[in-house]
C-alpha cells in the first residue's frame, strides 16, 4: 500500500510540475517581451491569471492544487493521504478546462 501511496503522489507532483511548465512557457512568452520574471509554481499562476490567461477561481483551484501537493509531500499516514488524494481528484477538470484554453 505504502508503495501505490508514494506513486499516486508522484503522478499528482509530475502532472502539477508538467502543467506548470506549460503555463510557465505561455507567460515567459508574454514575460520576455515586458522584462518579467516568473519564477516559482504560485508567481506563474498569478501571473497567468493578470493575462487573463484563467479566471479568478481557476487560479485559486490551481493555486490550492499546489498547497496539496506540497502538503502531501510531507504527510506520513495513509489516512491523511486518502483524504488530500480524494481532493486532489478535483483538481483534473480544472487542469484540462484551463489547458485548452491556452492563448498559444
Amino acid at each position: 500500500m505504502e508503495a501505490k501511496l508514494g506513486k499516486l503522489t508522484r503522478q499528482f507532483d509530475d502532472a502539477l510540475e508538467d502543467f506548470n511548465a506549460a503555463l510557465a512557457i505561455d507567460t515567459g512568452r508574454f514575460d520576455e517581451q515586458h522584462g518579467i520574471d516568473a519564477a516559482s509554481p504560485k508567481q506563474v499562476i498569478r501571473r497567468y491569471f493578470e493575462l487573463d490567461f484563467c479566471t479568478y477561481e481557476e487560479s485559486e483551484a490551481l493555486l490550492e492544487a499546489i498547497d496539496l501537493r506540497n502538503t502531501l509531500s510531507h504527510v506520513y499516514n495513509k489516512e491523511t493521504f486518502e483524504k488530500i488524494y480524494a481532493q486532489v481528484q478535483d483538481f483534473r477538470p480544472i487542469l484540462e478546462q484551463i489547458f485548452k484554453k491556452r492563448p498559444w
